[in-house]
């Protein structure tokens, strides 16, 4: 015979059955929302640690540009500057000249049309199918003064009785984007670095500095 007192205790225990199962069931949700969102940080860091090592590579492949570039036709670029000037290389090949005053003012002077190097053009694209990102490049020479020659050349040319050669220091600073843009260009009267950022679109970037020694060259001196 079932009484009052046993219905209600069933209807109590299918009420306590139901409550848990719906705290289990929030709780497996409330894990696998918290799984997806570890997997997606976890794809999120992977994608900006891949797109940190392409920019990185971009950079190298800058610095390779501008010392294959100076090696070759150092003679002649560096015969075009003036006092102060600052050379600076893209991944188009083009060279600017870029004077400085003693305001810190630069002003670009002139430029040239140079050989690229078309890494970043030719064979497999760097970026595999991101078409939506460019990769691009800037090396900024500087500080170029007279360096000591290699181990093996310490005795002057004149003893030779060959023209006045010499060996420079340069000091570079190459930057990688992977940005929307092809070049972005960075306007330092106008824009704080955090403006041209968000104003360039930049997915990326990394810099690399180098100072090395490269000559000789067909110059009396590497200081002007």
């Amino acid at each position: 015979m079932i009484t009052s007192v046993n219905l209600f205790q069933r209807r109590t225990e299918r009420g306590s059955t139901t409550l848990i199962a719906m705290l289990v069931l929030f709780a497996l949700l409330g894990l696998g929302l918290l799984s997806m969102r570890h997997t997606y940080q976890d794809m999120s860091s992977a994608g900006n640690l891949r797109r940190a090592k392409q920019a990185r590579y971009i950079a190298d492949i800058g610095a390779h540009h501008a010392i294959t570039l100076l090696q070759q036709q150092g003679s002649y670029l560096l015969s075009l500057r003036q006092p102060d000037d600052i050379l600076e290389l893209n991944h188009l090949g083009i060279m600017k000249y870029i004077s400085r005053n003693p305001a810190g003012i630069e002003t670009p002077r002139m430029q040239i049309q140079t050989t690229p190097l078309n890494a970043l053009n030719n064979g497999p694209s760097p970026l595999g199918d991101l078409v939506s990102q460019r990769p691009s490049y800037e090396v900024r020479i500087e500080g170029i003064t007279d360096g000591p020659p290699p181990p093996g050349q310490e005795l002057s040319q004149s003893d030779l009785g060959t023209p006045r050669q010499s060996y420079c220091m340069f000091q570079m600073n190459s930057r990688g984007y992977l940005s929307t843009v092809e070049l972005p260009e960075h306007d330092n009267e106008s824009l704080t670095d955090e403006q041209w950022r968000a104003a360039a679109e930049l997915v990326s970037e990394h810099r690399i500095k180098a100072a090395l020694t490269l000559g000789p060259f067909m110059i009396q001196s590497c200081r002007l």
